[in-house]
């Protein structure tokens, strides 16, 4: 038995970095909008849109499931209404 790490099809790796680029593309577009509409919220985006909202993470998943979506395949962001400033 092999222990070494397998990595997915090139085409697999490709589709992924695509797919990231969109929902990227789309955080950046709308994130200001958003962050308006769903301040201090728990955002899930799914090709595109807005699947599920809620001001927990826990209360988002339990959305996801419950929407049948798989949380693994939205992309999820906190929206926080007032800026926060880490010092580090």
């Amino acid at each position: 038995m092999s222990l070494e790490p397998v990595a997915p099809p090139l085409e697999n790796a490709i589709a992924a970095l695509r797919e990231a680029q969109r929902e990227q593309a789309y955080w950046t577009a709308n994130e200001r909008r958003l962050t308006a509409d769903y301040p201090d919220q728990f955002v899930a985006v799914l090709n595109g849109r807005i699947v599920a909202t809620a001001g927990t993470l826990e209360d988002l998943y339990t959305k996801l499931r419950d929407g049948n979506i798989e949380p693994r395949r939205a992309w999820l962001r906190f929206l926080s209404a007032t800026p926060r400033q880490l010092i580090l």
